[in-house]
């Protein structure tokens, strides 16, 4: 038996990272799996407070990794990537960028969006956005998944990039359904969902019903709007699922695990810009692309200009007031993410 730890979207929370590990570990001693093996979707940069960290325990742990949108523009030749990122989200975008080590900026550069899979997960193509539209895509509800069912060649595929848990499947007639991970069971009554339960193993869909797997993000969980509008309130633990492959009785889990969110509030808000930037490491980062900005002459670099000149101001205003309730689950989510 052969066990996966699919992880997405870690956004440099560590303090999650480590929590997913430490439950994914205690499952595989539980099922008596061999190797624990880990993949992961992407974005593991970005919003939060340890990048390198997180950097280096994906490039040591995970077989398999696939470049998100968050990468891109943390890795990408400056300034154009970073126009893809929310005008409110570039400061802590503009301090990952000059947070990040050289070399962890080379390995995250490095990362394809879509990977090729070994012969055991041959029937799973992994991918961060959607492969209609790209890393920067979303798939989050069933016109956007029947377009990537579509277009993928193998039976299942695992993406990330919205943060909701849970999948989409191709039933009877080309009729595809959206499953959202619930904490608590619920009937099968919803019109536009259904529930998908959490810590309980299912049977993947048979050969012949195409299905996309999210499992949800291990740093920034999101609640879909449809379980928001049904009354089920957010879930902020971590997020993240597990493949059990045993020949033909292969099986998946959502799982749940929470963290010690106060440390990394803590860290959130230990995160500082100065001027100087990261010049006393040696690195000009800060200076190179500040000027790189200045000298642009199109209406998109006058307003990272403007968001350069205010960045301790916006920096601090983005961790108190987006940030930090995102991960404490005190923030409502909607279709802008």
């Amino acid at each position: 038996m052969t066990l996966y730890a699919v992880l997405s979207d870690i956004h440099a929370n560590l303090q999650a990272l480590e929590a997913v590990v430490e439950d994914a570990r205690r499952v595989a001693r539980r099922e008596k799996a061999g190797k624990l093996h880990f993949v992961c979707l992407g974005d593991v940069v970005d919003y939060g407070p340890q990048p390198n960290e997180c950097v280096a325990w994906v490039q040591e742990n995970a077989e398999l990794v696939v470049q998100g949108n968050h990468e891109k523009a943390v890795a990408d030749p400056f300034p154009q990537a970073i126009y893809t990122i929310l005008p409110s989200y570039r400061p802590i975008t503009l301090w990952t960028r000059r947070e990040l080590e050289d070399e962890h900026r080379k390995v995250i550069g490095d990362w394809k969006f879509v990977h090729a899979a070994p012969p055991v997960l041959a029937d799973f193509t992994l991918f961060h956005g959607s492969l209609a539209w790209g890393e920067d895509g979303y798939i989050h509800h069933v016109r956007a998944a029947g377009e990537n069912l579509r277009r993928l060649k193998t039976d299942y595929g695992l993406f990330g990039h919205t943060h909701y848990q849970g999948y989409f499947v191709e039933e009877e007639f080309g009729k595809v359904v959206m499953a959202l991970a619930c904490p608590e069971r619920l009937p099968n009554r919803m019109d536009k969902w259904r529930p998908a339960e959490v810590g309980k193993w299912k049977a993947l869909p048979e050969h012949g019903q195409p299905a996309l797997f999210n499992p949800g993000s291990v740093g920034q969980p999101r609640c879909h709007p449809y379980l928001t509008t049904a009354g089920i309130p957010g879930d902020n633990r971590a997020a993240y699922m597990l493949l059990k492959l045993n020949g033909s009785g292969r099986q998946f889990q959502f799982r749940r695990v929470a963290y010690d969110v106060k440390e990394t509030v803590r860290r959130l808000r230990g995160i500082r810009w100065s001027e100087r930037g990261s010049e006393a490491e040696g690195s000009s980062i800060y200076k190179d692309e500040a000027d790189a900005v200045r000298r642009a002459k199109d209406p998109l670099s006058e307003m990272l200009t403007e968001t350069l000149d205010q960045m301790p101001e916006r920096l601090s205003a983005l961790v108190e007031g987006t940030l930090i309730p995102t991960i404490t689950g005190e923030m409502a989510d909607d279709w802008r993410w």
